[in-house]
């Protein structure tokens, strides 16, 4: 089902109509793909070009926290030929373990089974989120540092969108009234601890309200949201993050009662 209050169609789009929602890397045998972010020194196996900023868990809201930042062995698509020699020394350590992967099938033995789209990770900016979140509220993540995710974490991007735009559906993700409306029509995504599964298909069938032109007029209600959203990313004290969270979420529920009144949102 849809949003309940939502009047005017015209206004308002799937989250999966606007760019996409998408999985994550599942690396199996986790433990000798990934391991926690420093490098010690240049013979590091992990200091390879091809070992990549990693995120299995989010916890929290609006940014990634430094310790949940990993490094994955992110290898598809290549030759042992064109890896540095410690990772090549560090993946024959493993060659049993690694050649005994169910779901090889076409890929070399070293190779991720399934590294998902890399340029689905690669875009300027994307929006990730934990599918088991440990809260009952929702809680999507602001990334501009390429991230690689993993475990079950989804993400959505648009290379179509411009910054302010993702910005602007980060702030609405995130608000009061989406968790509302979704704890209120999403009854089938509610597990029994009273916790929601934003799974792939639940977040690509939000409905956001949403219009290009909107984003063409710098006056327009939602860049008040986005200027919002802007100070939380950058706030660096809790009683900061909440003041503003209070704000936005009145401003989201402005945006909501003048686009189901049709009338001109300033």
């Amino acid at each position: 089902e849809g949003v309940s209050n939502r009047d005017d169609l015209r206004k308002w789009k799937r989250l999966g109509e606007l760019g996409l929602v998408f999985t994550g890397v599942k690396p199996r045998r986790t433990n000798i793909f990934v391991r926690p972010g420093r490098v010690n020194g240049d013979l590091d196996p992990f200091a390879s070009r091809y070992a990549k900023l990693y995120v299995d868990k989010c916890d929290g809201r609006w940014l990634v926290k430094e310790a949940n930042i990993k490094r994955i062995l992110y290898l598809t698509k290549v030759s042992l030929s064109e890896l540095e020699s410690p990772l090549v020394s560090y993946l024959q350590q493993h060659r049993d373990s690694l050649s005994k992967r169910a779901g090889l099938h076409k890929r070399k033995w070293f190779e991720l089974i399934q590294p998902g789209n890399h340029g689905n990770f690669t875009g300027k900016w994307k929006i990730i989120w934990r599918e088991f979140p440990k809260s009952k509220t929702n809680e999507f993540v602001w990334d501009e540092q390429q991230l690689i995710t993993g475990g079950a974490v989804f993400g959505f991007s648009s290379r179509l969108l411009s910054r302010d735009a993702g910005l602007y559906i980060l702030g609405f993700l995130n608000s009061r009234w989406l968790l509302t409306d979704v704890v209120q029509n999403k009854a089938s995504k509610l597990l029994a601890d009273g916790k929601i599964r934003w799974d792939k298909e639940l977040v690509s069938n939000l409905d956001v309200p949403y219009q290009d032109e909107w984003f063409v007029d710098k006056k327009h209600h939602v860049f008040k949201i986005i200027n919002v959203v802007k100070k939380i990313l950058k706030a660096r004290h809790p009683s900061q993050v909440a003041h503003h969270e209070s704000l936005l979420h009145l401003l989201v529920e402005e945006l909501i009662e003048h686009v189901n009144t049709s009338t001109t949102v300033g």
